[in-house]
């Protein structure tokens, strides 16, 4: 029950390699990301309220095995209605750092999946609102926030197109799916 005592509602959930549970979600329109123990003990909550004090949303988590905690969705800013938000945590819950994206479209930009490599780096995958429609965007970041590119991909009949899943092969090779809407609306 967050500080508000409102709607707080889990959105994403990861383990890591001694089992412990770290789950996201909202809570008072900011994200809230909380780790439990093996037993189900909370061991710490961190909180992020973006620069809109207002709608904030986490839709995906994950832990890399050093322990750092990745989380990543949407927050609306001032003049914005939404960018990407990306956070990282180390082990014990400190925000190391946040980073925002804010599509061509300076729009409504939502990020939907996350996932990290072996040298922490993140890549983040979602909806970017183009201007006309939205595209792919999925972006990655160094293991200290800092974004190395972005890369879009608006479907053959520039329509609109929603990345929903993300994932790295060995070889650093990134791989995103969704769908995609032709311009007759199917």
């Amino acid at each position: 029950n967050g500080p508000g005592n409102g709607h707080d509602y889990a959105t994403a959930l990861a383990l890591d390699s001694a089992r412990n549970v770290y789950v996201t979600g909202v809570s008072g329109g900011d994200y809230a990301t909380v780790k439990y123990d093996s037993t189900g003990k909370e061991q710490w909550v961190a909180r992020y309220n973006g620069p809109g004090n207002s709608s904030d949303q986490p839709t995906a988590l994950a832990v890399e095995p050093a322990g750092n905690i990745y989380v990543t969705g949407y927050s609306e800013a001032p003049g914005d209605p939404m960018d990407y938000l990306t956070v990282k945590y180390n082990a014990a819950g400190v925000m190391q750092w946040a980073a925002r994206y804010n599509g061509s479209g300076n729009a409504y930009d939502t990020a939907v999946a996350l996932t990290v490599d072996g040298a922490g780096n993140v890549y983040v995958s979602g909806d970017s609102w183009n201007g006309t429609n939205y595209d792919y965007a999925t972006i990655k970041y160094n293991s200290a926030g800092a974004q190395k590119w972005v890369a879009t991909y608006n479907g053959p009949r520039n329509g609109a197109d929603f990345a929903r899943a993300l994932g790295l092969d060995g070889a650093g090779n990134v791989y995103v799916t969704g769908y995609s809407t032709n311009s007759n609306g199917a």
